[in-house]
């Protein structure tokens, strides 16, 4: 038994050094985000042990008061953590729903698009919101999102409100907008992965489903959704490590973040 499990484990090593090998170049463009990603968002993390110290910034952390966990009893106790934790989650929640579901339903509708020019104007002006910087975004939305903006204006005139609203300041709209803004900004970048993992479909698939009378719906259900499911799966596990930041990481880490899920893709 154990040289068959020995003999497995050989082939298995063959396999995978095969296979780096056919990737070699592929790999080679993975390592410098790799090392980049390992000096600025690993390293630091050395610097959490100053917690567990008297910070003097002048003596270093190990020559600083130890103080063990007294910042974190201090911390634990106070009300207003545990409403910031909620608040974090809660939020992370909200825009990680969204973030994985807007994108797969984007992608499926761009992908049923048949005119290929509208395709690329529609595609390229979903993913341009992706490279405005974030202090662009936030400052547009606070101006279009407060008493005297855009958005109030348009709810107003339509009669679903009455009086004008501070939509960034209500404890109940705050989550959705923020989800809502963070959509509209990353759905198209997000989409362009789906569309890879669609255009990789096999054709004959779908020609198989049309002769059997497969209306565009059930194509759809049976077989891109399917098909697609490994590449959602990645997406969703590498979106659950945004949850903690509330899905504002540090830029360079995020930028990282990005790069690591398409070398994923590209590597798959």
């Amino acid at each position: 038994m154990s040289k068959k499990a020995g003999t497995l484990g050989k082939t298995k090593l063959i396999d995978i050094g095969k296979s780096l090998r056919q990737q070699k170049y592929l790999q080679l463009m993975v390592i410098p985000g790799l090392i980049w990603l390992f000096i600025f968002c690993y390293i630091p993390m050395a610097g959490l042990f100053a917690a567990f110290f008297e910070y003097n910034p002048f003596l270093g952390i190990l020559k600083s008061p130890f103080v063990g966990f007294a910042h974190f009893k201090e911390l634990f106790q106070d009300e207003l953590f545990w409403k910031s934790v909620r608040n974090m989650f809660g939020l992370s929640l909200t825009k990680t729903g969204f973030a994985i579901v807007m994108p797969i339903l984007f992608a499926l509708m761009l992908n049923e698009i048949k005119n290929v020019t509208l395709k690329k104007i529609v595609q390229t002006a979903s993913y341009l919101p992706h490279f405005i910087s974030w202090v662009v975004v936030a400052g547009l939305f606070i101006m279009w999102l407060s008493t005297d903006g855009i958005v109030n204006h348009v709810l107003m005139s339509f009669g679903i409100i009455y009086e004008p609203q501070s939509h960034l300041n209500s404890p109940g709209g705050f989550w959705l907008w923020m989800a809502i803004i963070d959509t509209w900004k990353e759905t198209g970048w997000w989409a362009i992965i789906y569309l890879a993992a669609i255009a990789a479909i096999p054709v004959e698939q779908y020609e198989s489903a049309v002769v059997d009378g497969a209306s565009r719906i059930r194509r759809i259900i049976s077989i891109t959704i399917p098909s697609i499911k490994p590449t959602i799966m990645i997406v969703v596990i590498l979106s659950i490590g945004s949850m903690i930041y509330g899905g504002f990481p540090d830029p360079i880490c995020s930028n990282l973040y990005s790069l690591g899920i398409r070398s994923i893709m590209i590597i798959r």
